[in-house]
């Protein structure tokens, strides 16, 4: 919250007496630390999701929140940092299973694949996220109204010993 109350002085300031370019660096680092506070809080509210949901359902390697098809947020990170910033659009691999999830607007499952954090293999659940909310733009997309995914990965060696056939 401070950088945000910063950044905004200091854009209030440069609007004053600043050049053009000082006015444009100024509100770059409002927008980003509005999205730093908004990325945080939303990390908070994951965190307390994935706690919940891997205590209540076996077999969960991981969630992960991916706002415009960019892997930002995994929980558990342990492991998986590979991960960030893993782009579903510039991966080959993984391209179509993005647009097809967002095509069918619910839960797609892909898998096997092989994780680019750790070369095992695993099954992704990938949901889509819209935001019906007037004035919503999104990332620039063909999808009007879709924010990114939430996804659940389940390793193969995760989901076999939480079912009864590891037995």
């Amino acid at each position: 919250v401070a950088a945000l109350v910063h950044a905004t002085k200091t854009v209030a300031a440069k609007a004053a007496t600043g050049t053009d370019a000082e006015k444009a660096a100024a509100a770059a680092a409002k927008s980003e630390a509005a999205d730093n506070i908004i990325m945080n809080s939303s990390r908070c509210a994951f965190s307390n999701v994935v706690n919940s949901m891997r205590s209540s359902f076996n077999g969960i390697t991981n969630l992960q929140l991916a706002p415009s098809g960019v892997v930002s947020i995994i929980s558990p990170l342990a492991g998986n940092q590979e991960a960030i910033g893993h782009d579903l659009f510039f991966d080959q691999s993984r391209c179509d299973g993005a647009v097809a999830t967002i095509e069918a607007r619910a839960v797609v499952f892909r898998g096997p694949l092989v994780l680019k954090q750790n070369n095992k293999a695993a099954i992704i659940a990938r949901f889509p996220v819209f935001v019906d909310q007037p004035g919503f733009k999104g990332p620039e997309s063909k999808f009007p109204g879709w924010w990114g995914f939430t996804s659940m990965l389940t390793e193969i060696s995760d989901l076999v010993e939480a079912t009864p056939l590891s037995a």
